[in-house]
């Protein structure tokens, strides 16, 4: 069956997805390369309308519509965003991500804006532009989706600052 597939008798269809490319067998990725065709899924997520239709999802999930007030989506019941300001948020993602050397992945993009609605009750644009509630919803999209790993981590950290501090030299006066 493989050389059926090598010799184009028969299709083929592969779905890998990893971190790593490189680790691939050199062999077999370079006959998809020749044969077939390699897809970079991030790339679909560098495009804003793609990113924008993951943000409006997360935030309909949080009954947040988007859209005008005189529209039929947006009444009492739910909170409304103007259109126009999911560009905004777009634009304030792709910025944070690349801050932090994160690749945009549809999961974090929509825990992230779950984390800030549950920290702010709400959401507006201008929460992305304060980094001490972004790092609150990193910190809370860590702990939600690695808790044991996040708890290990940060215990261990909070360990070390106690042992640097309670290792201070005599002779250091706080002034």
């Amino acid at each position: 069956m493989i050389d059926e597939i090598i010799n184009g008798r028969r299709d083929c269809l592969l779905i890998a997805t990893t971190d790593q490319p490189e680790r691939f067998n050199a062999a077999i990725y370079r006959r998809f390369v020749e044969k077939g065709k390699v897809i970079e899924i991030a790339d679909y997520w560098r495009n804003p309308e793609n990113l924008k239709a993951i943000v409006q999802l997360e935030l309909k999930r949080n009954d947040i519509r988007v859209g005008r007030p005189e529209e039929i989506v947006c009444h009492e019941d739910f909170a409304c965003l103007p259109p126009d300001s999911l560009d905004a948020v777009v634009e304030k993602l792709f910025s944070i991500f690349e801050e932090r050397t994160l690749k945009i992945i549809p999961a974090y993009v929509r825990k992230l804006i779950h984390s800030i609605i549950e920290i702010q009750d709400g959401f507006k644009p201008e929460h992305l532009e304060d980094p001490v509630l972004v790092r609150q919803a990193f910190e809370l999209v860590a702990k939600n989706s690695f808790g044991d790993l996040y708890a290990k981590f940060v215990d261990r950290m909070d360990r070390s600052r106690a042992r640097r501090a309670a290792a201070k030299p005599s002779w250091f006066v706080r002034g």
